[in-house]
């Protein structure tokens, strides 16, 4: 039961597809036309490849729940476990920067927006509690 909830949770993230994928190109965008001609533009390059790399592993948050959801089903309780929370962990630090950026941006009401991401990973969270050994 609770592989099976990893796995519709880790479906459900990646179904979303809110990820962060607007958003974070955003705040480098943000932090241009905010810092202007102060700041090198090396350090946009380094910012740009930082962005980059977030949105890499946010994207595989949903995968790795999935992988761990079916892992825990086949009985590899303790690797599933812990690919769920790399996934899960993952997954969590990208709707955060995509609810705080809506937050930001358009206000409260934008929350319901991310409503499939936040039951994914609430599904992915509680079905890793809920895995025994």
């Amino acid at each position: 039961m609770s592989g099976s909830a990893c796995v519709a949770g880790g479906l459900l993230m990646i179904l979303s597809g809110v990820v962060a994928h607007g958003f974070l190109p955003k705040i480098l965008d943000f932090v241009k036309s905010a810092v202007g001609d102060l700041t090198p533009h090396l350090a946009y390059v380094a910012l740009s490849v930082v962005i980059q790399i977030l949105l890499f592993l946010i994207g595989l948050g949903g995968l790795g729940v999935l992988a761990g959801g079916v892992l825990i089903v086949l009985g590899h309780t303790t690797t599933g476990k812990f690919i769920v929370a790399l996934g899960g962990g993952a997954g969590f630090i990208g709707l955060a920067i995509a609810l705080a950026y809506a937050i930001y941006t358009t206000g409260y009401t934008s929350i319901l927006t991310h409503a499939e991401y936040w039951v994914g990973v609430l599904f992915a969270a509680l079905g890793r509690h809920y895995a025994h050994k």
